[in-house]
């Protein structure tokens, strides 16, 4: 495993394995124990379905199940851009494989 980190950015690269490589682009507000379910959770999504709106309800509740509450969303795409603002958000942009993801806790 490959494990490089430039500023905000941290690139994980598993060799000889047809697992899709994970890229994070952004977190902020995050403990490493949520950034590390939120990613376990996405990659469950991807292996159950390959439709966004799938992957993204699958995430969400996951996440609002993890913590008790309605306030994590998930947009997931081919080419997504976003922009978190506002005092205390907490969030994550990453991609596995072809799928972008940005989530984040209102």
């Amino acid at each position: 495993m490959i494990v490089k980190q430039r500023k905000t950015l941290i690139i994980i690269q598993k060799k000889n394995e047809s697992s899709p490589s994970l890229h994070i682009t952004h977190s902020n507000n995050l403990s490493a124990e949520e950034r590390n379910y939120i990613i376990k959770v996405s990659i469950e999504a991807i292996k159950q379905s390959n439709n966004y709106l799938d992957i993204t309800g699958y995430v969400s509740h996951a996440l609002n199940n993890y913590d008790n509450s309605d306030n994590w969303h998930c947009i997931c795409g081919l080419k997504e851009s976003f922009n978190i603002t506002g005092p205390e958000k907490c969030g994550i942009a990453f991609t596995i494989g072809k799928y972008k993801f940005v989530i984040f806790k209102q």
